[in-house]
């Protein structure tokens, strides 16, 4: 499964890079161009340390110059490296969810990873979908193989950690699965408290040694602790105004960026007013949870369901245009692929049995657990 996974998503690469434009030429206000030019700024080391990092930083800082290393490129190195990545996540899954369910589980949970449309997709531009994937796969291995066995020495959640502080200086929302591994590791753990405070702390130190350089290197540039990314307020404005799209954009819009509303901008402002009004995005979402207290639950709940949706939410690039036209790729048109259709009622079906059955294997609240903090 993991060596289809790489024949498709090379396949579209190749065919998208003599065709789509978002490939090899992606327009200045995306995403896209946005990681390339400062992935070549850090690889020929004319990038400005001293403005910090405000993007996710993994992923131009280290990711994006390694694959130009190879010399490829640009759109070859990437969508090849990334189908890599997506070939190695598919055989890590394939073996997570056998070590659960067995043999036919692990082939069948690979297969839906390698057919994913989207995650093919995703594979031939500059974004970090694919490259995240393969965080949080990695991490649910890990944390498998870190609980497996008697001996269940202590050093292995460092590993456990390192990735998800990986995955944290990839896209920030990381941070939401590290509670549910150290749930699972207090578990395992229950009888010897001891092994459980050091595998604790192993597991802490290995999340937080990958953010450190970014974050040490922002707290120079601000002047306060604000960790490996500078666009914590941003982001926080942009998720949770009364104004705020729960999607950025609607579905069958076609590619485009995503809305900023006219309360985003204002919030911002205040947020970094030199004067007796400024007021911090946190306490601004304090404010209007005060003001509207059902306001806030009604607009993640809303989220919630678009999550589960199975309609696209365009952004940065589309599978279809606002016409109904696909982007040039034959492979990626092929019946045998799989939609968010099958995998949202297959994921909420198998969430529900395995509540159903709670008091199984704690392994198996693992992967649950894990599922439902990625979708908070």
């Amino acid at each position: 499964m993991a060596l289809l996974a790489l024949v498709l998503r090379l396949a579209v690469g190749y065919e998208l890079a003599a065709k789509y434009p978002p490939v090899s030429h992606p327009a200045s206000a995306t995403d896209m161009a946005t990681y390339l030019d400062l992935g070549q700024a850090v690889f020929r080391g004319s990038y400005d340390y001293h403005q910090g990092f405000y993007y996710q930083p993994f992923y131009y800082t280290a990711f994006l110059p390694a694959l130009f290393a190879t010399g490829l490129p640009p759109a070859t190195a990437i969508y090849a490296g990334q189908a890599l990545v997506a070939a190695l996540a598919v055989w890590l899954l394939g073996l997570s969810v056998a070590r659960l369910y067995g043999r036919f589980a692990g082939l069948a949970a690979a297969a839906l990873l390698a057919l994913a449309r989207m995650h093919i997709f995703k594979g031939s531009v500059a974004l970090l979908e694919v490259l995240q994937s393969f965080w949080v796969v990695a991490f649910c291995y890990l944390g498998l193989w870190a609980a497996r066995g008697t001996a269940r020495q202590p050093w292995r959640w460092a590993l456990c950690g390192l990735i998800g502080g990986l995955g944290v200086v990839t896209r920030g929302n990381f941070l939401l699965l590290w509670p549910v591994a150290l749930a699972y590791l207090a578990w395992q753990y229950r009888r010897q408290p001891r092994r459980l405070v050091l595998a604790a702390l192993l597991f802490l130190a290995g999340g937080y040694l990958p953010q450190l350089p970014y974050a040490v290197t922002n707290y120079r540039v601000m002047g306060e602790w604000v960790g490996p990314s500078t666009a914590g307020p941003a982001v926080l404005a942009l998720g949770n105004t009364p104004e705020s799209p729960p999607g950025g954009r609607d579905p069958g819009t076609g590619a485009g960026p995503m809305e900023y509303p006219e309360s985003y901008g204002r919030w911002r402002q205040l947020a970094t007013d030199p004067g007796p009004e400024r007021r911090g995005i946190a306490a601004q979402v304090a404010d209007w949870l005060r003001q509207q207290p059902l306001a806030w639950p009604e607009l993640k709940w809303r989220m919630l369901l678009l999550f589960w949706n199975q309609d696209e939410i365009p952004n940065n690039v589309a599978l279809q245009d606002a016409m109904g036209h696909w982007v040039p790729s034959k492979v990626l048109q092929l019946p045998l692929l799989v939609d968010f259709l099958a995998l949202g009622a297959l994921a909420l079906t198998g969430s529900l049995l395995l509540w159903q059955r709670r008091r199984g294997h704690p392994s198996r609240l693992w992967l649950l657990g894990l599922l439902w903090a990625y979708c908070a």
